[in-house]
């Protein structure tokens, strides 16, 4: 298909980039992905992807990019994902469910990004691909109404772990 030299790349990226998201066909065993546009005004919150991923991939596929149209990917800093398991590792300690999905204000994953309050930010740059360690938080900020009719467009997923694609086929996404 069309889309195949595109995924090829991501894997021959992926598998140069281990310690982000582990080695291929140990601790993943293989991708999915869909396309998104956010129109101006759009933007996802903070927040981790679940444990089923060792890590996610972004390409940015829109033909063009401002600098003054947003829709940044930002990334805390590493810190804040190692106090992230901590919280999670501490909710399944007192019999709670892993938060999933976005964070709220005041919750323990809030105070684990702002316990620094720093990290890193991504241009959506048109033709990057981004490669994200698992479960480690980051959101993208609002698409500025500058972007006009123009979309941000990006084909992102995940590397799927061996008990994640187990979850797939048996039915679900669940972790």
């Amino acid at each position: 298909s069309p889309m195949d030299p595109l995924m090829e790349a991501i894997v021959a990226r992926a598998r140069e980039h281990k310690e982000l998201i582990g080695e291929e066909k140990k601790s993943w065993l293989g991708m999915i992905g869909k396309l998104y546009a956010y129109p101006a005004g759009s933007a996802i919150s903070w927040h981790s992807d679940t444990a089923i991923y060792t890590g996610a991939y972004i390409y940015y596929a829109h033909p063009e990019w401002s600098i003054q149209w947003g829709g940044e990917l930002l990334v805390a800093d590493p810190e804040s994902a190692k106090l992230l398991r901590d919280k999670t590792q501490e909710r399944r300690a007192r019999g709670l469910a892993p938060r999933k999905n976005h964070f709220t204000a005041y919750e323990p994953e809030e105070e684990a990004i702002m316990k620094n309050g720093y990290g890193h930010y991504v241009m959506p740059k048109p033709n990057r691909l981004v490669i994200l360690a698992g479960s480690h938080p980051h959101m993208i900020t609002q698409v500025s109404p500058a972007a006009g009719n123009r979309p941000r467009i990006s084909l992102a997923g995940f590397f799927i772990t061996p008990q994640g694609l187990n979850n797939i086929v048996k039915g679900g996404l669940g972790s």
